[in-house]
Parts: structure tokens; C-alpha cells; sequence
């Protein structure tokens, strides 16, 4: 994902106070997931696929 977070955020018209409380998961600084939004589709479970890490993200918890 090289777009800018803030540049998605506007796009998807999340407001700024909000922006700070969506979680995500990065590798260093690339993105691999935005939870509930986006995922980055180099980290997408494919037929060459050797290892998995499962996340589960539960809100109000």
C-alpha cells in the first residue's frame, strides 16, 4: 500500500477523530492490514503459501 493513511482515510471519508482509533498491522512501515478496511494483497493467503499467522481482532473485548 503506498498511498499515504491519511489520503485513504479521506477517501473512505473517516473522520480525523476517528482516524487514530482504527487499528492495523504493519511489517516495519508497509501496511499489511487496515482491520475493517483494507488489506495488502502482497500478504494475501495464496497456492504458494507456505506459513499463516492468524490475527483475530474482537472489538469490546
Amino acid at each position: 500500500m503506498e498511498r499515504k493513511n491519511k489520503g485513504f482515510f479521506i477517501d473512505k471519508k473517516v473522520p480525523r477523530d476517528k482516524r487514530q482509533t482504527i487499528p492495523l498491522i504493519a511489517k516495519g512501515s508497509e501496511i499489511v492490514w487496515i482491520i475493517g478496511m483494507r488489506d495488502n494483497s502482497l500478504y494475501r493467503i495464496d497456492d504458494k503459501t507456505k506459513r499463516i499467522l492468524e490475527i483475530r481482532f474482537e472489538r469490546g473485548v
